[in-house]
């Protein structure tokens, strides 16, 4: 059965732990885990924070580790591979968690969302289906970016278009 002739498809989506650390006040660092392969991304979060000098916690380890290290300023941290335990104690702490890549499913964010803390996230793939932009997250589009506190204190977004040498700020709120 269908509709028009059309069989109705349903999205099963793989298990996910949630976290089971309370919700704390977060600490001044993003967050980014994963793989380090090409196609995550990471260099954008490591070159977004070290060209802003904001404070970022990466974990995991991959064939760009060589890579992401050497573009990395002072600012970025490498923690290596942690247990899911270690993973799950640091991510309530984070005051955002990076998600440059495209995904079909991102298991990742689900967790950080389960521990408190908003995703910042490229704004295609399987993100757009786990990720309530103004709610749980926000989505960027564009090259480089970066959550940063506005005068008012609340988080906004900032974009910056490192291949134009300019900055382009554009600021959103989570409710």
């Amino acid at each position: 059965s269908g509709v028009n002739g059309h069989r109705i498809a349903m999205t099963i989506y793989p298990g996910v732990r949630m976290n089971p650390n309370p919700v704390v006040e977060s600490d001044d660092f993003y967050l980014c885990v994963s793989r380090f392969t090409y196609y995550k991304r990471l260099d954008l979060a490591v070159a977004a924070c070290t060209k802003l000098g904001k404070k970022l916690v990466v974990v995991g380890g991959g064939e760009e580790e060589k890579h992401l290290r050497k573009i990395a300023g002072p600012t970025v941290e490498f923690k290596g591979r942690l247990s899911d335990e270690e993973v799950f104690a640091l991510m309530p702490r984070a005051k955002a968690f990076l998600f440059p890549g495209e995904e079909d499913f991102g298991s990742t964010p689900v967790e950080a969302q389960s521990s408190g803390v908003p995703v910042l996230a490229y704004g295609r793939g399987g993100i757009l289906e786990t990720v309530r932009e103004g709610k749980t997250g926000l989505f960027f589009r564009g090259f480089l970016f970066f959550l940063c506190p506005r005068p008012s204190g609340i988080p906004g977004i900032v974009l910056a278009d490192l291949q134009q040498q300019s900055e382009k700020t554009e600021y959103q709120s989570f409710s």
